[in-house]
């Protein structure tokens, strides 16, 4: 292979795994749970491209343009006595009959935790003024 082969390969390579990762985080940043999930994927994809190349095999990862995000599965959540139990719902039926059953879709150490503000204290009834005495 030339120098300009070599260079225009290099030219339009693709972008990086850890580049796609970061966009795959970016695009899940409000649902932590699946931006763990991708970036796991995504190591897991890294590691198995590295033992490819190991073997004389080089490929390169590309991606799609990224569908719209799916609602479910979804983690809901339920005090216990030992703590906050976790669990997975697949589908919106699956999540309304567990809400029914006392789940919740954020656990209780996230829900803001507001204590009432106690009721004002009455102000103090001003002593009455002392008869005026009359002398005769």
């Amino acid at each position: 292979m030339d120098i300009e082969t070599a260079q225009g390969l290099v030219a339009s390579a693709p972008p990086s795994v850890s580049e796609m990762r970061q966009k795959l985080a970016e695009h899940h940043s409000a649902e932590p749970q699946r931006a763990m999930l991708a970036d796991h994927a995504m190591l897991e994809v890294e590691v198995a491209l590295e033992r490819l190349a190991a073997l004389g095999h080089r490929f390169w990862l590309s991606s799609a343009p990224m569908a719209a995000g799916s609602e479910f599965p979804k983690m809901i959540y339920r005090d216990t006595s030992s703590g906050v139990e976790e669990k997975v719902v697949e589908n919106q039926a699956e999540q309304d009959e567990a809400l029914h059953d006392g789940w919740r879709l954020t656990p209780s150490s996230l829900e803001e935790q507001v204590e009432p503000e106690p009721p004002p204290e009455p102000e103090p009834e001003p002593e009455p003024e002392p008869a005026p005495t009359v002398k005769v």
